[in-house]
């Protein structure tokens, strides 16, 4: 899965959950009667499904990005939650905030060198201008 799928899937789910959590406030408004509790677990369900789909997302596509680099996964329990909905794993935020931290620090090297190359690239242009400027 790559980043722009990713930024849709979760964009699209994002909007179901809004939704989600407008027809809420609208039923509870609608609902003089009824108890509070009783229309607000009805809608919980849904909306820890949905966010537990998009953790699911996030996780796939940083196991995903780990995998092309060869990075571990972090192992620790607390790195990791598991669905009361679904029973899967994924990870928890202390969890992304950490691997996203080891792919940044693998691509870091990398980044330096495109940087110095794009450098390298304009001052050589720049030179070039300036010699065919003066002859």
């Amino acid at each position: 899965m790559d980043l722009i799928r990713l930024y849709f899937k979760t964009k699209k789910l994002q909007k179901i959950q809004n939704e989600i959590y407008d027809d809420f406030l609208k039923e509870k408004k609608e609902s003089k009667n009824r108890n509070i509790q009783e229309i607000a677990s009805s809608y919980q369900n849904e909306d820890e499904l949905i966010e537990d789909e998009i953790l699911e997302l996030h996780t796939k596509y940083l196991k995903q990005a780990t995998a092309r680099l060869m990075l571990p996964l972090p192992e620790h329990p607390s790195y990791w939650n598991r669905s009361r909905i679904t029973g899967m794993n994924h990870l928890s935020a202390k969890g992304l905030l950490k691997v996203r931290k080891s792919i940044r620090e693998a691509y870091s090297p990398i980044l330096l060198w495109i940087a110095a190359i794009t450098g390298l690239i304009g001052a050589a242009t720049g030179l070039v201008s300036t010699i065919g400027k003066t002859f």
